[in-house]
């Protein structure tokens, strides 16, 4: 990740608010059009719907200083297609995206039941960090206000540092994004920006000699009919090329309804991995050790749907994309990455 030094006003060709997977593929492609561009972050790491958890144990990661437990998608529908000429897409996909036959059950009426194999696009997790590797990064600097210059933009965050740019993208959830475009008067894109996003409670956990109630070859992922339940959807964590996890243990993530989740929106994460790795196991499973678990929760997991087709929307040398003009969903944000760095002129 390359280091950029603080000076008082720090210029860029492009600056782009929101280290997401839609954010960095834009970042990625205009740098490779040499331009000179930089990715201001809120967060600690790059990722967004795509970040993961470092893990640091050697019973889970033998001879790995430590491991990454991703909190977000990480299957991808064969069907979910880019839409663009195969030519055109962005030069990681074919080493970010894996197809593989995997193994499901579906909970419904209070039973898991076996389903066909089913070939799903695997999205390696570690893709955003590769990315953001590999693009100008700044981390934990929240984008606070942005006021339009004669030719250009500037930005001021949290860390009270200012940056300009001749063009401007927002990649952040709709809520932040209209926030952020407020500050500067009479932007006239503000009603297109995607306001509706669902929270989620998500738990990452490990567990050793995980059982199901019916004889399963092998179990990847589950998905939770019943709408009662507290549970949506898990998935269980495959190695990679990077990664390997020992025998016996099996890493999963798991993923709370909206419902459930905005009901319990300002629990502990404590009490929420509690509940839901009890819900979790009333699918079913059980294991002889949970070597750990933890929660996270986002408070903009999923945008509303939208009837729109604009991958973006642009206003006076500013782009506002990803799933807060896009839609919800990793293809559609990475389109919409894609399309913005297509629309900046180089």
């Amino acid at each position: 990740m390359s280091e950029i030094t603080s000076t008082p006003l720090i210029e860029f060709d492009v600056v782009i608010v929101g280290a997401g997977i839609a954010g960095l593929t834009c970042a990625f492609e205009l740098q490779q059009r040499n331009m000179k561009v930089c990715v201001l972050e809120k967060s600690r790491g790059a990722g967004g719907r795509l970040a993961s958890r470092r893990i640091v144990n050697e019973k889970i990661f033998p001879n790995q200083a430590f491991g990454r437990h991703p909190l977000g998608t990480q299957y991808i529908a064969l069907e979910n297609e880019l839409e663009i000429p195969e030519h055109e897409y962005p030069s990681w996909w074919n080493k970010a995206i894996e197809i593989k036959a995997l193994s499901g059950a579906i909970f419904q009426n209070h039973a898991l039941n076996a389903t066909t194999q089913q070939a799903l696009r695997f999205i390696q997790y570690e893709v955003c960090r590769q990315l953001a590797d590999s693009v100008q990064l700044q981390t934990q600097q929240r984008a606070i206000a942005m006021s339009r210059k004669e030719d250009g933009w500037t930005i001021e965050t949290d860390q009270q540092q200012s940056y300009y740019c001749k063009y401007l993208v927002l990649t952040i959830p709709g809520p932040q994004a209209i926030t952020l475009l407020q500050t500067e008067p009479n932007i006239a894109c503000l009603e297109r920006v995607n306001s509706i996003y669902k929270p989620q409670w998500t738990v990452v956990c490990a567990v050793r000699d995980l059982k199901y109630s019916i004889n399963f070859a092998s179990l990847d992922w589950i998905r939770v009919k019943d709408s009662s339940h507290p549970l949506s959807h898990a998935y269980r964590v495959l190695d990679t090329s990077d990664q390997t996890i020992a025998d016996g243990i099996k890493l999963w993530t798991l993923y709370a309804t909206p419902e459930w989740t905005q009901n319990n929106l300002d629990l502990s994460p404590e009490i929420a991995v509690q509940k839901l790795m009890e819900a979790w196991f009333e699918l079913g499973l059980s294991t002889t050790e949970v070597l750990y678990s933890q929660a996270h929760r986002w408070l903009y997991a999923r945008a509303s749907d939208t009837t729109s087709k604009e991958l973006f929307v642009e206003y006076t040398q500013l782009w506002v994309g990803g799933d807060a003009i896009a839609g919800d969903g990793i293809i559609q944000s990475i389109r919409s990455g894609l399309a913005m760095a297509n629309a900046i002129p180089t």
